[in-house]
């Protein structure tokens, strides 16, 4: 199960990969319309850095350059009634932003989604 901040990594690629995708078919089908595609992209690149920065922060924490946040941790939903609570508390399993769970060539999915970010972010 991904951590806080392992599925805040992903948000702007869900948002920025659409968005590239437009500002592509508008400079496709609307020659004229280059300057809003422009700055579709723009928006993409920042989106890309944003994700980027969040990366480096989790590749921090999980090198022990800096504590993770506080609240960083996931797991899976509480029950929705009071006999199946204690249950579900007990099987809780909170996922630590610091512990690494993969690694390629030295880094982690986080180290990696700066890498990807970074590519993004230039070439958009």
């Amino acid at each position: 199960m991904p951590c806080k901040l392992c599925l805040e990594q992903r948000v702007p690629y869900y948002v920025g990969l659409p968005l590239a995708l437009i500002a592509l078919l508008v400079s496709v089908r609307a020659p004229k319309r280059t300057l809003l595609a422009r700055l579709v992209l723009v928006a993409v690149a920042l989106l890309m850095i944003y994700g980027g920065a969040i990366g480096v922060y989790q590749a921090g924490a999980e090198w022990s350059f800096w504590p993770s946040p506080d609240d960083c941790g996931g797991g899976s939903s509480l029950a929705g009634n009071t006999g199946g609570l204690l249950n579900s508390l007990q099987n809780l399993t909170v996922v630590s932003c610091s512990e690494v769970s993969w690694r390629m060539f030295g880094l982690s999915f986080a180290g990696w989604n700066v890498v990807a970010s970074a590519a993004l972010a230039k070439r958009s």
